[in-house]
Formats: C-alpha cells, sequence, structure tokens
C-alpha cells in the first residue's frame, strides 16, 4: 500500500506533463513553432553548437556580391548598364541560369520605362529566361507588346519580409508570392526549375495547384474571409520528379498563401564560393560559373536596403542573397524536412515524461539525474539519426515537458522526503540547536559541518561605497534603498561571476570571501578580479558614486559561527581585520592589496610599486599596493 500511494503522486504528474504536451501537439502555434526551430537549430545546425546535422556544401551555386571591394573601385551603386554587362560576362562564361536578388520596383507607369529597358535588355541576351532579376511591378506594367517580362522576373519574397515572427522570415521560405496577375512560384522554385530544365508555373497552373495540395484549406483556416474553403487533403508540393513538404507559416498578409519550405542550413553559408561585383563585371570566367547557378545581391555590410536576416549557418547577419542561396540549394539537393505522423509525436512524447515523471519521483536524486540524462541523451540522439535522414523530430515539446515534469515530480519526491525527516527535527531538535537540525537535513555532507568551523587560508574582499553617506542625505528613503540596492546589485554580480562567498552586507559595504567553502587554488586572483570588475563596470556610474577595496589573504576561522537562534557562515580572524583596514585606505576607485596576495597572483596586472602604511589597530607596517582597474589580464 505504501509503495502504491508513494506511485501516484509521480503517476498523476506524469499524466498533466502528457496532457500538456498532446496541447501543445496538436495545437502548435507559432510560439511553439519558433521554439522547435530555435532548439532544433541549436543543436543540429547552428554555428558554435555541436552541428551534428552538418554536411559539406555543394558546389551548384555561386555568389557574386557588391561588397566593400566593389563600392571602392566603383563609388556608386551599380548602374542597369553596368549590370547588364555583368550578365552578359555570366552568360559568356556558361552559367547555367543567373538570378539578381537586388529588387527594383515600379509601382507607376511613370517609372517603368527606365526598367522596362533594363528588362528589354536582358531579354535581348537570353530570350528563354536565363537571366533573372526581382522586379515588383504595377497592375499591367509586366508586359509590353509582345514581350513577356514574367520570363526574366523571380521575386525573392524573403525582400518583403512577408512572415509574422522574424525567425520564420529566414526558416520558412515562402512557396507563392502575390502578383498583379495571380500567384507566382517564389524565386527559389523559379530557379530550381530553370537549372532542371523545366517550365515555369503560369498564374493559373498556381491556382490549381494550390488548390490541389490542400494549401487552400489551410490558407482558408488562417484567412477566412479572404481564400475560401477546400476540403481537399494535403500533399507534398511538386517540382518535376521532385517532392517536398510544405509548412504553413503566419503571414503579415492574407494575400501570401501562408505556406512554404523548410530551408536547410546544413551546409555553412559562408562555405559558398563569393566573387566581387567589380571583379565579374569586368571578366567571368567558366570555370568559376559554368553551369552554376549565380546569384547576385548586396554583401551585408553594404546592403542600402538593410535586408540582412539572423540564420544559424552564419555568423552575424546573411543577406537576402545568401537566404535565397541555401533555399535554393534545399531544393536541388532534395534536402526535405518532413515531420512524423501526430500520432508517432504524441506516443514519444507520453513515453518520454512519463517516464522522467516516474524516474524522477521515484529515485534517490543522484539515481534520478543519471537515468533521467540517460533517457534525454537516448531521445536526442534518435531525433539526430532522424533530422539526418530528413525527418524533423520533436526538438521542444516532448523534452521541455519531460524535463519540467521531472522537475515537479522530484520536487514532490524531496517534499516528501522532508516530511519524513521533518520527524527527525523535531526529535533531535530537544537536544541541539534548530538552525544546526534543518542543516543536518537539508545537507548530505552535514557531519562536516560544525559550530566551530575550520582553521583554512581565505583571500578577503572588502568594498566600501565611498560618500554614500552625504549622496543620501537629501533623498527619500525609498531612494536612498533603490540607490544602495543597484549600488549593490552590481557588486555582487562581479563576485558571483568571480564565483566568491557573499559574506554579508555591512551597511553600505560587502565582505566577500574566496577559497571558503569550496577549495580555489586561484583564490587571490579571483578576489582581484572581481575588484578590478567592480571598479569598471561603476565607473561613468550615474550617481557619481566610487568604490574603495581592500584585499588580503592569510589564514582565518572559517565556518557556522553564531547562536542556536541565528546563525550565520563567516570567517573570522586577523586576515579580515586588515582586509578591512585596507579598505579603508583605498580611495574611491581604487584597489589596495597586501603584498600576501601579490605573491599569491598568477596573472597580469598593472600594479602601482608597493609603499608601508600603518593602519589602525597593527603595529607593523603593512606592504600594500594598487592595482589599477584599467588593464587586468
Amino acid at each position: 500500500m505504501r509503495t502504491i500511494k508513494k506511485l501516484l503522486l509521480p503517476l498523476a504528474i506524469g499524466l498533466i506533463g502528457i496532457a500538456v504536451a498532446a496541447l501543445l501537439i496538436v495545437r502548435n502555434g507559432q510560439m511553439v513553432g519558433r521554439f522547435q526551430i530555435e532548439a532544433s537549430d541549436l543543436l543540429m545546425v547552428r554555428v558554435g553548437g555541436p552541428r551534428f546535422g552538418s554536411r559539406p556544401i555543394s558546389q551548384d551555386i555561386v555568389l557574386v556580391l557588391y561588397d566593400r571591394k566593389s563600392a571602392t573601385q566603383m563609388k556608386h551603386l551599380s548602374t542597369f548598364a553596368e549590370d547588364l554587362q555583368l550578365y552578359r560576362n555570366l552568360l559568356n562564361a556558361e552559367a547555367k541560369v543567373v538570378m539578381d536578388s537586388r529588387i527594383v520596383a515600379a509601382a507607376t507607369p511613370d517609372a517603368f520605362p527606365e526598367i522596362q529597358r533594363l528588362l528589354d535588355g536582358m531579354l535581348d541576351l537570353s530570350a528563354e529566361g536565363k537571366i533573372l532579376r526581382d522586379v515588383w511591378l504595377g497592375p499591367g506594367m509586366n508586359r509590353a507588346g509582345d514581350k513577356d517580362y514574367g520570363k526574366v522576373i523571380a521575386m525573392n519574397i524573403i525582400n518583403t519580409h512577408p512572415h509574422l515572427l522574424p525567425i520564420v522570415g529566414s526558416r520558412i521560405y515562402p512557396l507563392f508570392v502575390p502578383d498583379a496577375t495571380g500567384p507566382l512560384e517564389s524565386a527559389p522554385l523559379i530557379l530550381s526549375r530553370k537549372y532542371w530544365g523545366l517550365d515555369l508555373l503560369q498564374p493559373i497552373e498556381v491556382i490549381h495547384t494550390i488548390e490541389e495540395k490542400g494549401i487552400l484549406s489551410k490558407w482558408h483556416v488562417m484567412f477566412p474571409n479572404f481564400a475560401p474553403e477546400s476540403d481537399t487533403s494535403s500533399s507534398p508540393y511538386a517540382i518535376g520528379n521532385h517532392e517536398f513538404t510544405w509548412h504553413p507559416y503566419q503571414p503579415i498578409s492574407p494575400s501570401v498563401p501562408p505556406v512554404g519550405f523548410w530551408v536547410s542550413y546544413d551546409p555553412l553559408a559562408s562555405n559558398y564560393s563569393r566573387h566581387s561585383f567589380c571583379d565579374v563585371q569586368i571578366q567571368a570566367t567558366k570555370e568559376d560559373f559554368g553551369n552554376k547557378i549565380v546569384i547576385i545581391g548586396y554583401a551585408s555590410d553594404i546592403d542600402p536596403t538593410s535586408d540582412t536576416y539572423e540564420i544559424p549557418s552564419l555568423l552575424g547577419k546573411a543577406t537576402a542573397a545568401e537566404v535565397l542561396a541555401c533555399a535554393t540549394q534545399t531544393l536541388l539537393d532534395d534536402r526535405d524536412m518532413r515531420e512524423p505522423p501526430e500520432w508517432i509525436r504524441l506516443l514519444v512524447a507520453a513515453l518520454l515524461v512519463l517516464g522522467i515523471a516516474l524516474v524522477a519521483g521515484l529515485a534517490k536524486p543522484i539515481q534520478a539525474a543519471l537515468t533521467s540524462a540517460s533517457f534525454f541523451l537516448l531521445y536526442f540522439f534518435s531525433l539526430i539519426i532522424a533530422y539526418r535522414n530528413g525527418i524533423y523530430g520533436d526538438f521542444f515539446v516532448a523534452p521541455a515537458s519531460a524535463a519540467a515534469t521531472g522537475v515537479l515530480a522530484g520536487g514532490a519526491n524531496a517534499w516528501l522526503g522532508l516530511r519524513s525527516r521533518q520527524r527527525v527535527v523535531d526529535l533531535f531538535g530537544r537536544y541541539v540547536p534548530r538552525a544546526i537540525v534543518n542543516q543536518l537535513m537539508l545537507r548530505p555532507d552535514f557531519d562536516r559541518i560544525t559550530m566551530g568551523g575550520i582553521n583554512r587560508e581565505v583571500t578577503v574582499m572588502f568594498a566600501d561605497i565611498r560618500g554614500f553617506t552625504s549622496f543620501s542625505q537629501d533623498l527619500e528613503p525609498e531612494e536612498v534603498v533603490r540607490q544602495l540596492n543597484a549600488l549593490l546589485d552590481i557588486m555582487v554580480t562581479c563576485v558571483f561571476e568571480n564565483e566568491g562567498t557573499l559574506d554579508k552586507f555591512i551597511g553600505d559595504a560587502i565582505l566577500v570571501l574566496f577559497n571558503a567553502p569550496l577549495d580555489q587554488g586561484d583564490h587571490a586572483d579571483r578576489a582581484v578580479q572581481t575588484a578590478v570588475h567592480i571598479q569598471k563596470r561603476l565607473h561613468g556610474h550615474l550617481s557619481g558614486l566610487r568604490v574603495g577595496i581592500g584585499v588580503h589573504s592569510g589564514q582565518a576561522i572559517v565556518g557556522n559561527i553564531g547562536t542556536p537562534k541565528r546563525m550565520e557562515y563567516t570567517a573570522i580572524g586577523s586576515t579580515v581585520n586588515i582586509a578591512s583596514r585596507l579598505c579603508d585606505v583605498a580611495q574611491a576607485g581604487e584597489v589596495v592589496v597586501s603584498k600576501s596576495v601579490l605573491d599569491r597572483l598568477h596573472g597580469d596586472y598593472s600594479v602601482d610599486p608597493t609603499t608601508n602604511v600603518v593602519v589602525k589597530g597593527i603595529a607593523i607596517p603593512l606592504e600594500i599596493a594598487r592595482v589599477r582597474p584599467g588593464t587586468p589580464t
């Protein structure tokens, strides 16, 4: 019976976790999708991460970028005549297809003639449409006489930021773009068709495809007043013999079909072959561009449109041309990412959540942690294998639900354990101080905790805010507390960054210990680094206040000191007193250290020559030095 009762609580928590995970999987809102993307990118393809999903880049695509070199040599953005010369050189180098992602637009007939000359020149160079450019034309301007400018226009919709969530703008590339004549396929699809020698879809064919593939039903769900209802089931999108799964997203406009394909960032975007616009505008070779897709664009540091994006496979910002290259490469490589059926995702999530809940709720802490870690490792190993085979698993909902459930079940397990141990407290509380009993209950190494403490080497740091009393005289009490807390927060943050022990607050000063309670072989360096960081971060503070800091190393008695009603972990002895006196010596903005600290430093610091000072309460002069806050290593 006792075992059954112990099982009920983690089982109930596990079932609640399964219900939450199921709800998130079935509803799968945009925010959940965003976290899924972030989690998968971090694990699989993000630069600086493990990149378990990485693979070599192919040589199908070459970038020609108007970069800083081009801007320096040409001293202006390229003209249409220079663009046409670039296209001509690339065609002479036998490029398979050329795509210029630098968008130009003509919203009214008055703006059309100049762009018309560019389009005429592109058609003259390649009547079959081997040259494409991102061009937006107003209604009725896509044709002129017998010339069909649609042959040389491929809209890179990423330039228009069609996604409601910014991260989706580089992760899910829209399949279609709105046009005055109807929806058209976006640039990556057109480039893929050109590369494979396939005909482009006309607007009426795109409309039929939207209906056939079940996209219209998704469109209607998001915008019922804009798109008609359809009961057609979803099916993969096809370009010739190549099929890939489409994914829904939330667009900013109902006129854009809310579906796209998953862009693969498995290859590093920085590995694409790149050439400067100014070089190719003079000469292009078959060796560099023969039988390649050439994408023209701006470099990220020169882009006048600021069309830059966060992508996982590139440090810094990626340009629209780089995103287009990755999107097109995804289609060329058939790097289709598809989700497993919903029932499989629900089953896997349920097993993971329930398993973690039972382990955390029943096992001892260390055993539960190791077993849970094994479950997670096995789960993510399976995700990696699936991802590399084109199956996009659950990188967020199931593991996050399992982790949260494990924490709750583990907390419940600990709470039940504390309740049983509370009886020990009630029993032994009659014989030893209650504070010690509480520590014995919480600490597995309680036998090492003693009332008297131990004698050990420590480095002690005192930091005192200079002039705070006079500064606060004209302030309201609430403002005094706010200002003091803000300054102390900066100081404490620096302490914790260097793993110091904040012993206590003493008015507007703090006492910090290093090498206690844990051993720190570089405790003197940690103390000096903390002091330097405090001075640097408080330099130029809005309050105008500065801190004087004293640091000293030596032996001290460290332990739990106090009475049965109140105890605190602290250090006592002459080492603490000397550090306090050195703090008194330090002026605002100074770090004063003793000779014993200097002897223990291993890093390089800018230190003034040592001097001798006599401080209150110590008869023998102390040899001290001042560390300059501006130049720590």
